[in-house]
């Protein structure tokens, strides 16, 4: 079973060139923290409510990225907002998203190629080596976000996560977009990291446009 992390990169990479799609970055990697937390929240290493989180089992995940980001949170010691750690997170973002491509190329779902632009600059692509589990992920949430079909929990935040950073529309024709939002932005709405960190992301873009008009 794939994480969160390697589901959101397997989505946001172009299925030919394996190069980011219609995402920045920032949006990205604040989708990719919310992704951590709630790895950790499914192992039962933090929990939260609508306010804070808090740490309730120190145990090692195996995950290196995962148990430094379960060290930071428990080494605060004391109950900190969702958003708060979402914003620290970012510091990470680079790791996460690099050993998320690790692992998806471990997994023989990606293939690394190192390429250079104007024949000086290294750059990177992750064309997928076949479009089986990429094809699986979308289906599923196409397929919950056009039927009455009680989803589940991993499903719900997956879904919460693509919709902050606007990546989940892509999976559908015009048609179909106008049928699936609403139940897409219901379904994200059961979800309290991913609020979360949609609500940071929003005001980040707010702060942009603001500082633009200037």
């Amino acid at each position: 079973m794939l994480n969160f992390s390697e589901e959101i990169l397997l989505l946001a990479l172009d299925d030919q060139t394996g190069e980011l799609r219609g995402v920045s970055q920032a949006a990205l990697s604040h989708a990719l923290a919310g992704a951590v937390l709630m790895e950790l929240a499914f192992l039962d290493r933090i929990d939260s409510d609508v306010r804070e989180l808090v740490v309730v089992n120190t145990d090692s995940t195996g995950d290196p990225v995962m148990d430094k980001t379960l060290g930071l949170i428990a080494a605060c010691g004391r109950p900190m907002p969702i958003r708060h750690w979402v914003r620290t997170l970012l510091d990470l973002s680079a790791e996460i998203r690099e050993t998320a491509l690790d692992r998806l190329v471990q997994k023989g779902i990606l293939k690394r190629e190192e390429c250079r632009f104007l024949w000086v600059f290294s750059t990177r692509r992750y064309p997928q080596l076949h479009g089986e589990e990429r094809e699986e992920v979308r289906s599923r949430l196409r397929r919950l976000a056009l039927s009455e079909e009680i989803p589940e929990p991993r499903d719900v935040v997956l879904i919460s996560l693509l919709e902050a950073c606007r990546l989940v529309q892509d999976f559908f024709t015009e048609e179909e977009l106008a049928r699936a939002l609403p139940r897409l932005r219901l379904l994200a709405r059961m979800d309290l990291i991913g609020q979360q960190v949609t609500r940071v992301l929003r005001e980040i873009e707010g702060e942009l446009t603001a500082a633009s008009t200037t």
